[in-house]
């Protein structure tokens, strides 16, 4: 029984491989290396963040900023590596395999154990090494071939799986894709390694013989295996200058604007200026004392301990510090004036009590936005700045650490914070708007499980729930968040203070649940690292953020509110194409999530401004929902720069996104706008170009063929072939003389070709078939649905396109279009931004039925017309319409605030709007509506053309023609009219058979009697409202058409006695249309009034004895109200 046990225990580990225990090679020196070759050059291109030393034996290193580790070449220590890490080649090449996977690895999860391939192999996808729990596991991969690694493979490590025990042995040359993730120690042996751009590489990568190349590269030597535990130095003994914020102890100390500070203030010199002692959590100092003397003698004694510390490692070029380098606990020396620019991580590596010392030696500068971001443990109590010069803090930047100044000033600029100190031993102290605090060593506190973030029997203090629980949530400390844990709001969490810390660490996840928000308190940070995720799914808040890694998701339908400064560094956000993000600060630069382009970096509003000043800078590509806009608050200065970037207003049959009033805001950079067109007809369309850069090359999708976007542009030049090749795309030119006054003659549209610059606030006249599939070479009638796009910067306000008024040519007739990303409410172009233009607009609507092309919609005043849609005051984001000059030196102002985002594009053509007193004619043929036209009357007008209540009739079917009989209308105002007056109606139709509709009569508020007359067959109808009336037309005889046939003719009611006695005692209203009060004059008493809407339904019923009534709360459109006298009951529309 025994041997046969024995026996099956041997057949299982040698038929289970994943039981096999390989050992682990010892490395030496070589353990202290991130990159190393034993004869080769070592080249570094763009910014790589190294963490490790960097050598070779044989060969220079070139092209590194600053290392976090020591850069070591042709010497004593190279020459050991060298010779450790042929040692670590011969124990790898000296294991025996037992494992042969096939030459592409991943996909799979494989087990401890030593595999070989033979020959050339790839890393592909994802390749999980699972420790099944065992942190000693070791994995060895022999490659006996050259080796590679395509663009976004990654190694991942299950189950206590470490990269310090993962060992790739490879026979050839090593080339890493760009985006991969490899973890473990790479020896290639006589072959060059390429590590690409994004690679993140926790491990180490050495050559027995070859070149190393590395590109924007993260590269840094993984903890464990007994690699060393980094402490730092020592830390030094502040005695009192643990209790200031802000000292100097030679030099005035200011303070400009509103600045909280937690800690003492003081100078043992001078008084301190502009703090305000309730937003100072300590003591202002305000005479020098004992006190200020003391801190003065502790500074020189810190100042004195942390300068005479050794440095381990030379940053060598300062001018290059931030960049989002790394740091760990270590003395660092930057021997020149330093410049920090974006981002600077220092990593305690999970220890807690690890020390920093940053040695500088001449005056450091930050730029703007800067932030030093701690991460895995590391305390800004723990952080020490030591400095030789003078320290300029530049705006909206976050410093952690004590900075120790000798004999230098230091300068906080606007909106910084300091989670630290800033002392220095002779020099002036300035700060604006400063939010600081001393750090008093908090306690960290760490989640145990999955469940309520505001339970606090879930937090403790140490991370295997050893320690204690907190006694809340708003004490001034860290709250990590751990792997795969996940907290869920189950109600409203008020979390944190100022500089309180929300961590999400790899694998963990926090989730703002519907309704119940997590409101951070203000200066407090969320601060995610790599593989982590936010989720609000509720409107929320978020105050600092620093998005090391992970992600913050904003959920369908709600609103997140960035109110502080983010620092990015691989975080990115996640929208929807109904998630809000508001920008209520200074936020820096976001990155949006691209993993699922035209999904995960879309949102439907982007609001900048709350406020207050706010900014923010696009990190790649961001996409507005068609529903959707960007949009600006009155207050504060604004700033969107989506420089290197794009931001994208999308378009579709739902809608086109905008850019609302921007308020002042500045626009940096390249927008892209879009424009659906609809499948209606291969018909022509007016289009402008609602950016400034645009180009006709754009509307054909820079001449690439996709289904659904872009047109085609034939004629001449730059163009797309037909059959024809005749020009589809054209200009206006107002002073061409060779054409007469119209507007239609051939002359005045020149041509313009598919690669043109688009003038903006200018109009365009195109051709639209569909999208650049359909053939142009071939007889086709068919018609789809694009996609048509401009991109180029935002137009400045007021845009004024350069305007013409020739009489000798188009008489004044301008095509000019909506210059800005957002429909245009004509209403609101008055005064000076309109001289020597009508008040009236033009615009060709292709689905009009006056022609098989479409024809024209126009309107004034309030009024518009076309069949079957009219014409409104809004015009859309990438619309051109027809202005008239009517005089020389005639000029157009379109401004930011004549814009109206909630006005959707779709809706400038819609249902005729009632307008007071007015009539309207609508002409059909047998098959359709072919024209209208619209007369009312208006105090101000005139029975001949005014610029400021008529249109001219574009259409030429029908028209009122003006008394002198020299102009034709389309829509025709003129004053109220007196009995028995006549007004001509202008036909130009060809034979055939024709009717007129007349509507709108109920618009009047005391209806005459109307007529309507036909001279040539001597009739004279009265009309009623939606009456028809039909007649034909004969071409050859003059008589059946012109502007001689047809008019309208208004006659009062003869009345007898009694019906006298009652006129005189009819009831008046006013103002009509009315929106607040409407007043009531009749000579009689009112003994009650009823108030009628139009489906006859009772709205108001009031006593009598009054001659006034609030009309405020009715909505808009047409009543008729009753008084009840002595005399009888009187009856009198208006309007709402």
């Amino acid at each position: 029984m025994t041997y046969k046990i024995v026996l099956l225990l041997g057949l299982g580990l040698f038929l289970f491989p994943n039981v096999n225990i390989a050992q682990t090679p010892t490395m030496g020196s070589a353990k202290e290396y991130v990159l190393f070759t034993s004869v080769g050059a070592i080249t570094n291109t763009s910014i790589s963040q190294i963490t490790g030393n960097v050598g070779s034996n044989v060969g220079a290193a070139t092209g590194f900023g600053n290392v976090n580790g020591v850069m070591q070449s042709q010497n004593t220590a190279t020459a050991t590596c060298s010779s450790d890490v042929a040692s670590l080649y011969n124990q790898l090449d000296a294991a025996t395999a037992t494992i042969f996977p096939s030459a592409t690895l991943g996909g799979d999860t494989l087990m401890a154990g030593i595999y070989s391939v033979t020959g050339a192999s790839t890393l592909t996808n994802t390749l999980t090494l699972n420790a099944q729990g065992n942190p000693n596991s070791v994995f060895i991969f022999k490659l006996q071939g050259a080796f590679s690694a395509r663009a976004d493979a990654k190694v991942v490590l299950l189950n206590g799986a470490l990269a310090c025990n993962v060992f790739w042995k490879i026979e050839g040359v090593t080339s890493i894709g760009t985006g991969v993730t490899m973890r473990g120690t790479i020896v290639t042996n006589n072959a060059a390694i390429t590590i690409s751009a994004g690679d993140t590489i926790e491990g180490r990568v050495f050559t027995t013989a070859g070149g190393i190349s590395v590109t924007n590269t993260l590269a840094y030597i993984p903890l464990g295996c007994g690699s060393t535990v980094l402490t730092g130095p020592a830390a030094p003994s502040l005695g009192t200058t643990a209790n200031f914020a802000l000292f100097t102890t030679t030099g005035a100390l200011g303070n400009t604007g509103t600045s909280s500070i937690s800690g003492d203030v003081g100078s043992n010199s001078a008084t301190p200026t502009g703090f305000n002692p309730a937003l100072v959590t300590g003591t202002v100092h305000s005479t020098p004392n004992s006190f200020t003397s003391a801190c003065a003698s502790d500074l020189a004694t810190v100042y004195s301990y942390l300068s005479s510390l050794s440095a381990d490692i030379e940053l060598l070029y300062p001018a290059q510090f931030g960049n989002k380098l790394v740091l760990t606990p270590h003395v660092y020396l930057l021997n020149a004036a330093t410049t920090f620019t974006d981002s600077l991580f220092l990593n305690a590596q999970g220890n807690p009590n690890a020390i920093f010392v940053i040695k500088l030696y001449g005056a450091p500068t930050t730029s703007t936005f800067s932030n030093v971001v701690l991460i895995n443990g590391t305390q800004s109590k723990n952080v020490f700045w030591v400095v030789n010069g003078a320290v300029t803090i530049a705006a909206n930047s976050i410093f952690r650490g004590t900075i120790i100044c000798n004999n230098g000033a230091i300068s906080f600029d606007v909106n910084c914070t300091l989670d630290g100190r800033a002392l220095t031993t002779s020099g002036a102290v300035g700060v604006n708007t400063l939010n600081a605090i001393a750090p008093n060593a908090p306690i960290n506190y760490y989640s145990q499980t999955s469940g309520d973030p505001a339970m606090l029997s879930n937090w403790n203090s140490a991370m295997d729930g050893t320690g204690t629980a907190p006694t809340n949530l708003t004490t001034r400390t860290s709250y990590i968040v751990q792997n795969t844990h996940t907290l869920t709001s189950t109600g409203a969490l008020a979390f944190g203070t100022t500089n309180s810390i929300l961590e999400i660490q790899n694998g963990g996840r926090v989730i703002a649940s519907s309704g119940n928000p997590i409101r951070f308190a203000n200066s407090s940070i969320l601060q995610l690292q790599v593989g982590s995720e936010f989720s609000s799914n509720t409107t929320d808040t978020l105050q600092v953020v620093n998005l090391i890694g992970g992600k913050i998701s904003i959920g369908t339908g709600t609103t997140l509110c960035l109110n502080g400064n983010v620092t990015t560094s691989a975080g990115v956000i996640s929208g929807s194409s109904s998630s809000n993000l508001t920008i209520g600060a200074a936020v820096g630069s976001l990155l949006f999530d691209q993993s699922t382009p035209g999904t995960s970096n879309v949102i439907h509003t982007l609001t900048i401004g709350g406020g207050t000043d706010a900014s923010i800078s696009l990190g790649n590509d961001l996409l507005i929902n068609p529903t959707g806009k960007l949009s600006f608050s009155a207050l504060g200065t604004k700033t969107l720069t989506t420089t290197g970037h794009t931001l994208t207003l999308q378009s579709s049959p739902l809608g086109s996104a905008m850019i609302d009033n921007t308020n002042g805001a500045t626009l940096i950079g390249i927008i892209r706008v879009e424009n659906y067109v609809q499948a209606n007809g291969r018909k022509y369309r007016f289009l402008a170009s609602p950016i400034v850069g645009g180009n006709s090359l754009q509307w054909r999708n820079n001449g690439t063929n996709e289904s659904g976007q872009g047109i085609a542009i034939t004629g001449t030049g730059t163009v797309d072939a037909s059959i024809s090749n005749q020009a589809s795309a054209f200009t206006y030119l107002e002073t061409n003389t060779n054409e007469g006054t119209t507007i239609n003659g051939s002359g005045k549209w020149p041509a313009i070709d598919g690669n043109t610059s688009l003038i903006n606030g200018n109009g365009y006249r195109v051709f639209i078939r569909g999208d650049r599939t359909i053939s142009l070479v071939t007889s086709n009638s068919v018609n789809n649905a694009t996609t048509i796009w401009v991109e180029g910067s935002y137009p400045s306000s007021p845009v004024s396109p350069s305007l013409t008024y020739t009489t000798a040519a188009a008489n004044g007739w301008n095509l000019v279009g909506n210059p800005y990303p957002c429909t245009l409410d004509w209403g609101a172009v008055t005064g000076g931004d309109r001289i020597n233009i009508d008040n009236a607009i033009y615009i060709w609507h292709p689905i009009n039925t006056t022609n098989a092309l479409g024809g024209y919609a126009s309107y004034v005043n309030g009024i518009g017309t076309g069949t079957p849609n009219v014409g409104t005051q809004y015009i859309s984001s990438g619309q051109a319409f027809f202005v008239k000059a009517n005089a020389s030196s005639p000029t157009l102002s379109m401004r930011e605030s004549h814009k109206i985002s909630s006005e959707a594009g779709g809706r400038i053509f819609k249902s005729a709007p009632l307008k007071p007193n007015s009539i309207r004619l609508t002409l059909f043929d047998a098959n359709k509506k072919l024209d209208d036209a619209v007369m009312y009357f208006e105090e101000g007008a005139t029975n001949n053309f005014d610029p400021e209540f008529d249109a001219y009739d574009l259409t030429s079917y029908i028209g009122f023609s003006s008394q002198n009989k020299l102009d034709t209308f389309a829509i025709s105002g003129t004053s109220l009219p007196l009995e028995n007056e006549t007004y001509a109606l202008y036909a130009n139709l060809g034979s055939g058979n024709y009717a007129l509709q007349f509507s709108d009569l109920n618009s009047f508020s005391t209806l005459p009697e109307l007529y309507f007359r036909d001279k040539f067959l001597n009739k004279n109808i009265l009309l009623t409202d939606k009456g028809f009336y039909a007649f034909t037309v004969d071409s050859n005889s003059q008589n059946t058409f012109g502007n001689t046939r047809f008019e309208l003719q208004f006659k009062y009611k003869a009345l007898g006695e009694n019906e006298l006695d009652r006129t005189q005692n009819k009831l008046m209203v006013y103002p009509n249309p009315a929106s607040e009060v409407l007043n009531l004059v009749i000579q009689d008493n009112i003994q009650a009034l009823c108030v009628f809407d139009a489906s006859g339904k009772i709205i108001i019923k009031l006593p009598g004895n009054t001659n006034k009534m609030d009309c405020s709360h009715l909505t808009s459109g047409l009543y008729v109200i009753e008084v009840e006298t002595k005399q009888g009951n009187f009856y009198c529309k208006f309007i709402k």
